[in-house]
Formats: C-alpha cells, sequence, structure tokens
C-alpha cells in the first residue's frame, strides 16, 4: 500500500480521448487511483515522443502495479504502459543532469491546461 504517481500510455491520442471519455462518464466514488490530468511530452524520454500525451494517474500504488489492475481499476481499457513518475531511471538522469527530478520531469512533460484538457473530451 502506498500512494503513487503514474503516466499512462495508450497507442495513440484517439484512444487517449475515447478513454477519458469513458472514464469522466463513470461513478468515480470507490476509485483507489484516479485520472488526475494529462500531460504533454516537450522533450523525449523513455519510452515517450515529443508530443504524446499522456494521462496522469495518482493515488493507491497497487492499483498501478498491473495493466489489468489498473483498466479494472478506473474502468477503462487499451492501456499500453503504466510508467511510474518517482521511476529510478528518471532519478538517475536527473542525477547526471545535476537536477532534483521535479526539475527534470518539468523539462520533459508539462500539463495541459484545463481548457486543452477540456477540448480532449469534447
Amino acid at each position: 500500500m502506498g500512494y503513487q504517481e503514474s503516466f499512462i500510455r495508450f497507442k495513440d491520442e484517439k484512444i487517449l480521448k475515447e478513454q477519458l471519455k469513458v472514464y469522466q462518464k463513470r461513478d468515480k466514488g470507490n476509485d483507489l487511483a484516479d485520472i488526475v490530468c494529462v500531460d504533454r511530452v516537450k522533450k523525449e524520454v523513455h519510452p515517450f515522443r515529443v508530443g504524446e500525451l499522456v494521462a496522469v494517474v495518482s493515488g493507491e500504488r497497487s492499483e498501478q502495479r498491473d495493466k489489468n489492475r489498473l483498466r479494472n481499476g478506473l474502468g477503462i481499457k487499451r492501456v499500453v504502459d503504466i510508467v511510474f513518475i518517482d521511476n529510478p531511471i528518471y532519478w538517475e538522469m536527473a542525477e547526471e543532469q545535476g537536477v532534483d527530478l521535479g526539475d527534470f520531469l518539468r523539462e520533459h512533460f508539462e500539463t495541459l491546461s484545463d481548457e486543452e484538457y477540456e477540448g480532449l473530451l469534447k
């Protein structure tokens, strides 16, 4: 048990939009994890490409350790990858660059504005 944040990858933006709509329509009252925002990749970092959109999930760590459990817990499908935000590889890369993890993540990802996020749901 514990708190975790993860990036959730889908095959493409069309599927991300489709699954966000499914997620928004369901009752989330008993969820152990939640989709809290969508980030855009600003700078390539494994396994992400520049411009790719990824859902950001936060909540119970155990819900994010397995694709099937995450899919069932969030009521979504077609998850390709779960990448933990506090991934040891990202910690190492940040250290090599002489920055903390927060700065490393801000260099590589940006959170969509509320307007951009709402646009995905249309």
